[in-house]
C-alpha cells in the first residue's frame, strides 16, 4: 500500500470517528430531552409533578441522567479533539496509523461507558417501576 493511500485511509478513519462521535452526541442529547419530556408519562407523579416512586427508582433515573450528561460532555469534547486531530493530520501529515496512541483509542471509547450506563440505569428503573412501583 502506498504512503498516499495510507494517508487517505487514515484521513477517512478519522472522519468516521468524528461522525460516530457526532451520532453519539445526538443520541445523548435526545435521550436527555425525551426522558425529561416524558418522565411524568412513564412514572407516576403527584399533582405537583414530583415522582411518586420509591427512592431506588429515583436513584436509577438520576443515575441515567448523570450517565447521559457525562457522555454528552465527553462526546462534545471528543468531537473537538478529533476535529483538531484531523486538521493537524491534513495540514502536516504528521500522523501515521502507527502513530495513533493507545490513549487515543481509549479516548474514543470514553463516552460509550456513561452512555451505556445511562441506558442500563433507565431501563432498570422502568422495569422496577413496572413490577415494584407504587
Amino acid at each position: 500500500m502506498s504512503e498516499q493511500q495510507t494517508r487517505l485511509d487514515l484521513t477517512e478513519s478519522i472522519k468516521l470517528g468524528f461522525e460516530s462521535t457526532k451520532q453519539l452526541t445526538t443520541l445523548n442529547a435526545g435521550s436527555i430531552v425525551v426522558i425529561g419530556t416524558f418522565l411524568s408519562n412513564i412514572f407516576p407523579t403527584d399533582s405537583l409533578g414530583a415522582l411518586t416512586v420509591p427512592l431506588y427508582i429515583k436513584l436509577f433515573v438520576g443515575a441515567a441522567f448523570v450517565g447521559f450528561g457525562a457522555s454528552l460532555i465527553f462526546s462534545t469534547l471528543e468531537m473537538y479533539l478529533i476535529h483538531r486531530f484531523l486538521n493537524f493530520h491534513l495540514r502536516t501529515g504528521g500522523y501515521t496509523p502507527e502513530g495513533l496512541s493507545r490513549g487515543a483509542s481509549i479516548a474514543l471509547l470514553l463516552p460509550l461507558a456513561p452512555f451505556t450506563g445511562g441506558l442500563i440505569c433507565f431501563s432498570v428503573a422502568v422495569i422496577l417501576n413496572l413490577f415494584f412501583g407504587s
